[in-house]
This record gives structure tokens, sequence and C-alpha cells, in this order.
């Protein structure tokens, strides 16, 4: 009697395949009629979902990918099916050592046959392995070229004042029907009630630090951003009801508070440590020296805020 053999199903998008018509839906359509044609099982349990995770991380940073991994490595899988090859990874490091890797004896004991594509071979050849660091490169090149993109988009729409996605800043809001930044009256109170205390202090004490503001707001009951702007943070996605220190640093040094609001490009940001690609916290200062590293077009300001600090109150605060 021939046991069939259990096979799982990967299927991935990512906002950086949107201009591609290969849904999660439709990668698992067509990975079943592959599993299928090759004689595997697969059951709805075997099918692994990634939404919204990019083809440049690691398995480690891939919860849906590293839980299937651990089972294939167990033995549960005989193999994994994927619709093409830059589904499992855009990474060319990435992609060679989860093919390699996955060729080997696992912990289980056994050899299982890896992964297969639908489109395309990740065959354990020369020629195949040629062809597939090729396509890898490709889907390298394919991911950079979005992100210029992308960023080139964000960037137009920053400069005509538009809201570009990301983090909308605390102590402003985007006013869709008329499509212009507007002050959050309620959360720009805080931020200068923030900067009154850092320079003045309250009306018991002398000014107060960053750590003795954060308590005090804590206290008062009053919102964290995060908490206001229905963002949770972290990989728990929490809404932490405490006020750190460095959330009240960083309102402390925002240059859009006084109608000043920089952004750089992403590249840059990633050999500073920044991931962020927009709400940058900056001084003039450091912008321009940076335009003498990047060069001008890496760095410009939008005058897409209107001040909520008063610039004396806020000199004073650096």
């Amino acid at each position: 009697m021939n046991v069939q053999k259990r096979v799982a199903i990967l299927a991935r998008v990512s906002t950086e395949d949107q201009a591609e018509n290969t849904s999660l839906d439709t990668q698992v359509e067509i990975c079943l009629k592959e599993a299928e044609k090759q004689g595997y099982k697969a059951l709805p349990e075997d099918i692994y979902r990634e939404d919204g995770y990019s083809g440049n991380l690691s398995i480690a940073d891939r919860p849906i990918l590293s839980s299937l991994w651990e089972k294939y490595q167990a033995g549960i899988y005989d193999a994994i099916i994927v619709y093409r090859q830059d589904r499992l990874s855009r990474n060319l490091g990435h992609l060679i050592a989860l093919r390699d890797n996955s060729l080997k004896v696992r912990r289980c004991g056994t050899k299982g046959k890896g992964f297969i594509l639908v489109q395309g071979s990740l065959e354990d050849s020369p020629e195949g392995r040629l062809q597939s660091n090729i396509l890898g490169s490709f889907a390298e090149y394919e991911r950079e070229s979005i992100r210029v993109r992308t960023l080139g988009g964000k960037k137009k729409l920053a400069q005509d004042g538009k809201y570009f996605g990301g983090h909308i800043l605390y102590g402003y809001s985007w006013n869709r029907r008329k499509q212009r930044w507007e002050i959050n009256e309620e959360e720009a109170k805080i931020v200068r009630l923030i900067y009154k205390w850092y320079v003045y202090g309250d009306n018991e004490s002398k000014p107060l630090g960053s750590t003795k503001i954060a308590d005090k707001l804590t206290e008062l009951g009053i919102m964290t951003p995060s908490q206001s702007k229905g963002v949770p943070i972290g990989k728990n996605s929490k809404f932490p009801s405490h006020w750190s220190d460095a959330t009240v640093q960083n309102i402390l040094k925002n240059t859009a508070y006084i109608g000043k609001h920089y952004m750089w490009r992403e590249s840059h940001n990633k050999q500073s440590g920044n991931k962020s690609n927009h709400d940058v916290i900056v001084s003039p200062e450091t912008v321009e020296k940076a335009k003498n590293v990047f060069g001008d077009e890496s760095w410009f300001e939008t005058d897409n805020f209107l001040a909520t600090v008063d610039m004396l109150l806020w000199e004073k605060a650096q």
C-alpha cells in the first residue's frame, strides 16, 4: 500500500507585490494543483499564508515561514511547494540558504525534497543552482526598483503637502476632505505642555526632565501617542499606557512642531540605523551635514505642518 506523502503550501504577498496579479488565493490554488499533479497530499492546515511580509526578510523575521521550516525539519512534510522563487525570498543570500539547507539531512534524520516551484526550478545541480542564483539576483533588482519608485512617489506626495502613508505625527491630523494637514488641538495642548514643563517647569517645581514629564503625563491619565492615534507598537502589537522618556524626547527634538519637517531617503536611514523613511527627527544643521555626504536630493524640507510650538520655546528646549 502506497502512503501518500504530505506537502506544505507556502504563499506570500507584501506591499511591494501590489502591482502583481498573484494574490494569496491564486498562489494557493496553483500550488494545490501542482501538489495533486505530483502525487502529494495537502490538507487545509498545510497551507501557510504570509500576508504583508517582505521577501527581503530573513526566516527569523517571518514567523509563518519559521514555523513551517520547523515542521519540515521535524519530518512532518516531505516537501514545500511555492508558486515562484520570489514568493520564497527576494534576497539572494536568504534564498540560497533556504534552498541548500532544505536538501540536507533534516533533524528528523531523513532528507526531504526541499522546495518545489510551480514556475522555475531549484534543481540541485550546477545548472539549476546557477539559474536559481540568476533569478534571485533579478528578484533583488526588482525589489530595489519597486522601493525606489515607492520612495519617489512618497517624496512627491510629501512635497505636495499630501499624506504619503506611515504614522501620523502626534499633534496633527490629516483632513481627507480638504487634503491637508491640520493641528489636532487636543494633542497639540499636550505637546505645548511638554515643552513648558521641560523649559520652565510646572507650577510646583523647576524644569522637569523627560523621565519626570513622562511619569507626570502617565499619572494624569493622558493617552500616549500610540493610544491617541490607535497605532499599536512592538511585536505583541500593544498600546502602551505609560509615557516613555524616549517619546517625550522625540517630541522635544522634532522640528515639525515649529513648522519644519525634514525627510530623507530610506537607503540613508539604513546607514544611520534609523528605520523610518519619513518622520525623521533632526536639526537643520544635521540636514546640511548629510547633504554634503549624500547629496542635495537625499534630504528635503517640507512646509506641510503649521507650527504648534513657539520658535523661542523650541530653541530653549534644545
